[in-house]
């Protein structure tokens, strides 16, 4: 009769070990990309894509931001400042998750990170609830993609 128990184990070690090792990746990698974010940003352009329910693009306007124009600061402490607002913010894998208040009560907004460089954030939310500009949308729209470019000041 023969055990294969040595082997077994040995695998089973390797995948474990394996494992953690993407773990350990996985959670240098988050507090990279958080130390990154940490830091005074500027807007730089301002995309809006307006989509039907068919997600056929209907419509793309790029504005190009004066300099200075909009800043928002993500402190290490977990706070964030914009020009006009603060909150907190918490990084969840590439969503910047913020919360703040408004009119009394809690807000959370969830942005995309789709770019992260020393020296470039480009921010992206899908916005669903369009029914307050829908008028200044084509007829057909169903949602917004809002494409944010910040360069680190």
């Amino acid at each position: 009769m023969k055990y294969y128990y040595p082997r077994n184990i040995l695998l089973c070690t390797m995948l474990a070990l394996f494992l953690t090792a993407i773990s350990s990746c996985s959670k240098s990698d988050q507090a990279n990309k958080r130390n990154e974010l940490v830091a005074t940003w500027e807007s730089q352009s301002l995309t809006i894509s307006v989509y039907d329910a068919r997600n056929t693009l209907l419509q793309k306007d790029t504005e190009t931001m004066d300099d200075g124009a909009s800043r928002i600061t993500f402190n290490a402490d977990g706070t964030m400042k914009s020009d006009d607002d603060s909150g907190n913010w918490k990084l969840e894998g590439n969503t910047i998750v913020a919360t703040h208040t408004e009119g009394g009560s809690t807000v959370t907004q969830r942005f995309n990170i789709e770019t992260l460089t020393s020296s470039k954030l480009v921010l992206s939310q899908r916005i669903d609830d369009i029914e307050e500009i829908k008028s200044m949308l084509h007829k057909d729209a169903k949602y917004i993609v809002v494409v944010i470019d910040f360069k680190k000041v």
